[in-house]
């Protein structure tokens, strides 16, 4: 797996969705007929920017949280870095350089939850998307997003979305 937005080798063409396929087509564009007609290939999408594979396929943190503070930047970073081995909150503080009650203090002033939960649900939501999206089984995703069980997993995957890992995959099938 890569993380890169789009990736071309040899004869095999992928990328991460969406607007993606349109910066990897404009990059083939660019390859085999120069960058002018790529340009202007993407003004005709009004695209306004091509972007590079190694681009990321989020938006930054800073803008999907609206958090300008480097060091709840960073402690978001090794969140959504560490789902599967889930990091205690004292590291994470102590990564981002915050005592670990200034660090609790911050992030509830930023996200009107603790850390903690604010952790629980970025892994409950990565559940979530591989429940829908996957065929693992239970076991393997809970095993990916840092829990000690299915069991576990059911558990707060029911108490945040009202519905049950099992239900999700059912619902997620029938469309």
């Amino acid at each position: 797996m890569s993380r890169d937005l789009y990736c071309i080798e040899g004869d095999r063409l992928t990328c991460s969705g969406g607007t993606a396929a349109i910066d990897m087509m404009l990059e083939l564009i660019a390859r085999q007929h120069g960058h002018p007609l790529a340009a202007e290939v993407a003004d005709q999408f009004i695209h306004t920017r091509m972007r590079t594979a190694q681009e990321s396929q989020k938006m930054a943190i800073q803008w999907r949280y609206g958090v300008e503070d480097r060091r709840i930047v960073h402690a978001v970073t090794l969140m959504e870095q560490n789902i599967e081995r889930p990091i205690p909150m004292k590291t994470i503080a102590s990564l981002a350089g915050i005592s670990p009650r200034t660090f609790e203090r911050m992030w509830i002033r930023h996200f009107n939850v603790r850390p903690s939960q604010f952790y629980l649900e970025l892994r409950l939501k990565a559940a979530q998307k591989l429940i829908r999206e996957s065929s693992l089984s239970l076991l393997d995703v809970a095993m990916h997003c840092g829990f000690a069980s299915a069991s576990h997993l059911g558990r707060c995957y029911k108490q945040f979305f009202s519905r049950t890992p099992g239900q999700e995959r059912a619902a997620s099938e029938v469309r």
